[in-house]
């Protein structure tokens, strides 16, 4: 009987702590995925998380889009990095809120963000981004800010050209600002 008990509360101590581990690693993961200021996924997060997005070729066209604050460079240097710290996690919130659950948010880098989603056609897409270039611009931001964002868009022949369609969504990103900001470059 001692001899079952003993065994018993080793097995019972190596479930937890493998449940424990477990845990931890998944803790480790998601840090490793994350943007840590908006809780987004990181560049990592989102080529990792793209792969499922390619897995269901039936539901339509991808698309990529590449989203830049306009002017965050004079938002942190006249009300400061903690207000632009703010600014962007609202606009972070924004984003993921008017996006479907599947589709796929990232912060890319500094004022960039990044979605991937799937669409049946170009209308729809379109009248997505335009959605949350609209929704960005008719937000009251801390300290009565007005933000606007310009976007590049490049459809997605498959996963195998994801990277050239992310370079044309950043030179159609980089024609918005261009063309005056506050717009979509498609």
């Amino acid at each position: 009987m001692l001899a079952v008990n003993i065994v018993l509360s080793v097995w019972f101590a190596i479930i937890i702590s493998a449940s424990t581990i477990k845990e931890f690693f998944t803790v480790l993961n998601d840090e490793r995925i994350r943007d840590p200021l908006t809780g987004l996924y990181n560049r990592s997060g989102f080529f990792e998380k793209s792969k499922a997005l390619f897995a269901e070729p039936d539901a339509g066209h991808i698309y990529v889009v590449m989203c830049d604050i306009d002017f965050f460079k004079k938002i942190n240097d006249t009300w400061g990095h903690a207000a632009g710290d703010q600014i962007l996690c609202r606009v972070a919130a924004l984003l993921r809120d008017n996006i479907r659950q599947k589709d796929i948010l990232a912060r890319f880098g500094g004022e960039e963000f990044i979605i991937l989603f799937q669409s049946i056609d170009e209308a729809s897409s379109y009248h997505l981004v335009e959605r949350l270039r609209s929704k960005i611009e008719n937000q009251l931001f801390i300290n009565n800010i007005k933000v606007t964002a310009s976007f590049g868009v490049a459809c997605i022949a498959s996963e195998e050209h994801l990277m050239n369609a992310l370079e044309m969504a950043d030179q159609r990103l980089y024609s918005a600002k261009n063309s005056g900001r506050n717009q979509i470059c498609f």
